[in-house]
Formats: structure tokens, sequence, C-alpha cells
């Protein structure tokens, strides 16, 4: 639970910063009046939603937004729970009919008016779970008997951010700051560390354009921070991490990446002789285990290091072997 505390926190930080916010707008919101606005257009305001209503919402995120003169609010809901909530078009329009009517009671004397008009809106669900999204999205499929009553229910539908929807070779083409921050969060177990490894160069070099500070660079160190904790990588490794990114060498992450999936497959190893050593002897069942996952595993991140295109002295360091047993185990592999 505290970890899932501290992540709903950062993507709370991440989307209160303009900059972030305008990429996940471009990046992921098809509508001709995002390609209008700018930072200068986005106005971050509190949000509205933390009391009266299920459940408090200190991860909402709500703009207001000035294109072409007129406003627009958008919110968006960041949802990282394991369980769907099916109710969630119902809970869009309470935050509607609470924004406006906020709205409204700042704006007392000309709301009076016949010609006052409240301001469109749009709700957005960043989704984070692991289970697919199966909640509808159109408040009037929550309504019974809706085709004959139609004329008086409610028509409107909220837009969907999937993030485990959104595959890495997806995100790697956006090129930003929000999409290294998306990439990292993506990871959930330490074998998939590896598709880091998969990403261009030409990527990171222009992610590292991107980033116009320090304050940006920290919470890629917040978001890989918290990756390398769920995955349980040791404190002394964790800090070994960031200070690369600290030094601006975000492409060295993908040599981490190697460096754990060998770990995660030696882990598997040693578990299947244990397992053997239920039935063969629990001693010789773990040593077993461990000598053929050292074995293993070591062909596996040798196989990967020359893939990637990493030199002798970059294998050398990640399996702590001489050039000379490499070039054995090299002789041995099959490609």
């Amino acid at each position: 639970m505290r970890n899932k505390v501290k992540r709903d926190d950062m993507f709370k930080k991440i989307f209160s910063d303009k900059k972030l916010f305008l990429m996940l707008l471009k990046d992921f919101i098809k509508e001709s009046w995002v390609s209008e606005i700018d930072e200068s257009k986005l106005e971050l305001i509190p949000s509205l939603f933390t009391d009266g209503l299920e459940t408090n919402r200190e991860s909402d995120i709500i703009y207001k937004v000035k294109c072409n003169g007129e406003e627009i609010f958008v919110f968006v809901l960041l949802e990282q729970q394991s369980n769907i909530n099916y109710l969630m078009s119902f809970r869009i329009l309470e935050y509607m009919v609470k924004l406006w009517r906020k709205y409204i009671d700042d704006n007392k004397k000309v709301s009076r008016n016949k010609c006052f008009l409240l301001p469109p809106i749009y709700p957005i669900i960043f989704y984070d779970g692991i289970k697919n999204w199966t909640s509808v999205k159109a408040f009037k499929e929550k309504v019974k008997n809706e085709e004959k009553f139609k004329r008086f229910v409610p028509n409107f539908e909220y837009e969907l951010i999937e993030l485990n929807k959104i595959s890495f070779e997806k995100l790697e083409t956006y090129e930003d700051l929000l999409s290294t921050l998306l990439l990292i969060d993506k990871i959930k177990k330490p074998e998939e560390l590896s598709k880091l490894s998969n990403i261009e160069k030409s990527y990171w070099k222009n992610v590292k354009k991107d980033i116009g500070s320090k304050r940006e660079l920290e919470k890629v160190v917040e978001a890989m921070n918290l990756l390398l904790i769920r995955i349980n990588v040791p404190k002394e490794e964790r800090e070994e991490v960031i200070e690369q990114i600290y030094e601006g060498r975000l492409e060295n992450m993908f040599e981490m990446a190697v460096h754990y999936d060998v770990q995660a497959e030696r882990e598997k190893y040693i578990t299947q002789g244990i397992e053997q050593g239920i039935e063969q002897g629990i001693e010789e069942g773990i040593e077993k285990g461990l000598e053929e996952g050292k074995k293993e595993s070591l062909e596996a991140v040798i196989k990967k290091s020359i893939k990637l295109g990493l030199d002798m002295e970059m294998i050398m360091k990640l399996t702590d072997l001489t050039r000379g047993e490499i070039e054995e185990i090299i002789s041995k592999i099959n490609f």
C-alpha cells in the first residue's frame, strides 16, 4: 500500500507540471483544439474533489485551458487500483457538475444572464492498472431503458488513456520526457527491464534534449527509484543507477537492464534446483540449481550483450569472467 501511495503521488507531480501535462495532451489526445495550445494557455487549479464523493481524490488534476479566447476545463483522474470502478461514468458526471457549480459561483453576476454558457469539460482517465479497463465510457450505457428515455439521459463519455495497452515501441516514438517516465512505469517485473535495452540510442539523444532542468531530471530519478524498489534492487545498486541519470547518461540504463535480467534468470534456475531437491535431496538439488543457473544465465547475458553491441570490456564487467572464458562460451552459443 505504501508503494502505491508513492506512485500515485509521482503521477500527481508529473501531471501538475505544465510541460508534462501538455505532452500528455499532444501525445495521446487527438482533438483539433490540442494543437492550438501551449504552456502559457494552461492554468493548474486546485482539486475540487477531495470531499463529499466516493473517495478522496488526491490524484485528480484539473487545468483551465484557454483556446481561441474560450475556456476549456480538462481534468485527469489517476486510476491505479487493481479493481475496476464500474461506476466511473457516474463519478465523472459528479465531477462535471461540481466543476460547473464552481464556475457558476465564480461568475455569479453574469451567470444570471440569458447569454451565459457553461465551459466545455474534457474528462480523462489515466489508467495504470494491470487488468484491462472494462468499465463503460459512455454514461448512457449505465442507465436502464436508455433508448426509450434517451432525450432525458446525459450523453457524454470520457477519454481513456490505458497505459498497459500502449506498447514500448509506441512510447518510444514520442521521444519526450513523458514517454521516458511512462516507459519506466510500464516495467512491473525484473525480466521486463530487458525491454529498455531495445530502445534506440537516438531516442535517448532526443529525450536528453527535451529535459531542460535538474527538476525535470529528478522526475526520471524518482520514477526509476520507485521501479528499482518495486523489483527489490539493493540500495547500493539503486544509487549507482541514479548517479548515472544525474550525470545525463540515460542510455546507460540498458546496461543495468541486462544485469538484472540475468539475475532473474539465475533465480529461476535456482528455484528449479530447489524443487528438484525435494525429490533428489535438498542439498544436492540446490547445488545443481546454482550450477545450472550460473551456466545458463551467463550464456544468456553474453548472447544478449553481443546482440546489443556491447564491447568485450563491458561483457567482462557484467559477467565477472575473463576474456578467454567469454570467448569459450561464445564458441558454444547457438545464435
